[in-house]
């Protein structure tokens, strides 16, 4: 039964979603972890070891996996049609109570052999057929990675679709065109009438009044921490889209960078260049000429000036400039 005033799950249409980049970044890297399957009568729970780190990262926060769940048909719909399941995989933030619920179709494909979602079917119809059972799944290396596709993937923030019905859960939901693939045994299991092991979800498709968005870059790389290759969010407008390309500056402080650029453009320039050497020149020159007075007199501190002035009209005349003389 769905949750009261809900807004998630939702039909998603690709052609009227917005774009959103780096407004909804999701990356990860679930590691290598045992796997439990518990028969809850609607839906299938997966429970893995606890993780030492954050798996995934969402915008600027870090998320713990919890748990996943198997449920028949889709809770998402793709233009109005159901795909034959769906694999919820919960997230919690390590800082807050947010929630992060990545999405996976589940599609059928009576060609495929020995996928995940094959593999991890077959073994729960064998050990927890019937609601209240459970069964341990052996399954070499076993990471969720296998599970979530490199590829675009929708997002939204909405309701928690069961119990507790909490609001502000973000999604991240892949279209059905990259779900997981089913072959004709997991189908059997699954999804067909009289031998299914869980019986069909019940949670209507509600509209969310804040709309939905598509990342065709699909999910970041991610390190084994998620360290050093989070992009931070940049700053972005209503519909999702960066207002400040990435590795741009914000409001006003790219005009200060680009006069900051001109300005040492114009110290490396070798009419400057010239013009410090004689300022420099000039300057040795007048110290020499006080020195020359102090200790000759002003009679021999004249000459000295008369040198320093001859001296200095060389250096003119080498660059081009008039002398002083003749001017």
């Amino acid at each position: 039964m769905s949750c009261p005033n809900a807004t998630a799950p939702i039909d998603i249409v690709r052609s009227i979603a917005d774009e959103c980049d780096l407004k909804c970044d999701y990356s990860f890297k679930y590691p290598i972890t045992s796997v439990t399957a518990d028969n809850k009568g609607d839906f299938i729970r997966l429970s893995f070891d606890p993780e030492k780190e954050p798996s995934v990262r969402f915008n600027s926060a870090k998320y713990n996996c919890q748990e996943a769940r198997i449920y028949q048909p889709s809770l998402h719909t793709f233009a109005g049609k159901h795909s034959i399941g769906e694999m919820v995989i919960v997230h919690q933030s390590d800082t807050t109570a947010q929630t992060l619920l990545v999405c996976v179709p589940i599609v059928e494909d009576p060609s495929s052999k020995g996928s995940t979602i094959d593999a991890l079917m077959t073994q729960i119809a064998a050990g927890a057929p019937r609601a209240g059972s459970r069964t341990g799944i052996s399954m070499d290396n076993f990471s969720l990675d296998r599970a979530v596709p490199n590829k675009p993937y929708y997002s939204y923030t909405g309701t928690l679709p069961y119990s507790p019905c909490n609001n502000k859960v973000d999604y991240v939901v892949f279209d059905s065109n990259f779900g997981m693939k089913l072959g004709a045994s997991g189908m059997a299991s699954l999804a067909t009438p009289g031998h299914s092991i869980i019986t069909s979800q019940s949670y209507a498709v509600h509209t969310n009044p804040d709309g939905y968005y598509i990342n065709n870059r699909g999910p970041s790389p991610m390190t084994a921490t998620g360290d050093d290759i989070y992009i931070e969010c940049q700053p972005t407008g209503a519909d999702g889209k960066v207002l400040v390309p990435e590795g741009g500056a914000a409001s006003g402080s790219g005009k200060n960078l680009n006069i900051g650029e001109k300005i040492a453009d114009i110290l490396k320039s070798p009419w400057i260049s010239a013009l410090f050497g004689v300022f420099i020149l000039l300057l040795v020159f007048k110290i020499f000429d006080l020195i020359a007075s102090k200790l000759f007199g002003d009679a021999q501190s004249g000459g000295a000036v008369q040198s320093g002035d001859n001296a200095l009209s060389t250096v003119l005349s080498a660059i081009g400039r008039p002398s002083p003389a003749s001017s």
